[in-house]
């Protein structure tokens, strides 16, 4: 759930048609995406102590209920003439 959640996040140029497996992509693309969940607050990154830049990604709620408030929205959009 979780993998699909960021996959259905990520611009079509990370990753092919098919659901899995991701075949690309640049680490700038995928660091921009992560920024964007956290603008969002769907993610939390934290910096913990390691080898280099290593962040802790943690999920502020739960993937299931992020899915479906986001099938929900797009079902209401779809209903909404002119979008």
């Amino acid at each position: 759930m979780c993998g699909w959640l960021l996959f259905s996040c990520l611009p079509a140029s990370c990753h092919s048609s098919t659901l899995f497996p991701i075949t690309s992509c640049s680490y700038t693309s995928f660091y921009e995406q992560l920024r964007s969940l956290e603008s969002y607050s769907l993610i939390r990154i934290t910096s913990v102590q390691g080898r280099g830049k290593t962040s802790a990604i943690t999920l502020r709620y739960a993937a299931a209920d992020v899915k479906r408030l986001c099938e929900s929205e797009m079902e209401r959009q779809a209903g909404v003439p002119g979008r």
